[in-house]
């Protein structure tokens, strides 16, 4: 499968887990050269890093996860433990989440292997979340402001709906519904591109920040 989802209809919510394939990187965020890339410290595996990331995200209280990498996954979608040390050209990972109705991103490929890069950002949520439990006021909130997830360059209002087919609305649960129906066909491995899909992506995730 390209991604799955955990639905979840409390409160009369739809949450929407995706784990993608292959790695869409965040529009304007810089990229580590291979020959900068240099082994952590870590000593965990693809599993491990993979639950840590969900837990930090579940401890948020953030919904919507996107793990996006150029991992194997499993049939169900998930990402595949046992080739969890998978070198690739391409190591980098996206994260992409909802937190307090807003859209955020965090991403690394400081590591040469997916599961390092998995692990820094699950270690750096959970470093963020240990800070404000530490009593800095207001300090999640602002840490946060630094990773809001970026637009496609030149994307107008306009186009957001017109990617998503739907009608300009402040309602989270008819956009989603059009990122997933949308989904079905943009995904490169449902005859869609990566192109495609990206742009689907960004405008969902602007949409869901419009006023």
């Amino acid at each position: 499968m390209d991604y799955w989802l955990d639905l979840n209809f409390k409160n009369q919510q739809i949450l929407i887990m995706i784990t993608a394939f292959p790695l869409s990187w965040p529009e304007g965020y810089a990229r580590t050269d291979r020959r900068d890339r240099k082994n952590s410290r870590f000593a965990q595996t693809l599993a491990v890093c993979r639950e840590y990331l969900k837990d930090e995200i579940r401890k948020l209280n953030a919904d919507n996860l996107i793990i996006s990498s150029n991992q194997p996954l499993k049939q169900n979608g998930d990402l595949r433990a046992d080739s969890g040390r998978l070198k690739t050209d391409d190591p980098g990972v996206a994260v992409y989440f909802d937190w307090k109705g807003r859209s955020y991103t965090m991403c690394c490929d400081r590591y040469p292997q997916i599961w390092e890069n998995l692990y820094a950002i699950a270690r750096t949520i959970g470093a963020l979340r240990q800070i404000d439990r530490d009593g800095v006021s207001d300090f999640l909130e602002r840490a946060f402001t630094g990773f809001p997830g970026l637009p496609a360059p030149g994307e107008s209002t306009t186009d957001v709906w017109q990617i998503l087919g739907i009608v300009a609305t402040k309602d989270a649960a008819i956009i989603k519904k059009a990122f997933w129906n949308k989904s079905m066909t943009a995904h490169p491995d449902r005859g869609g591109s990566q192109e495609e899909f990206s742009a689907l992506h960004n405008a969902y995730q602007q949409a869901l920040k419009m006023p």
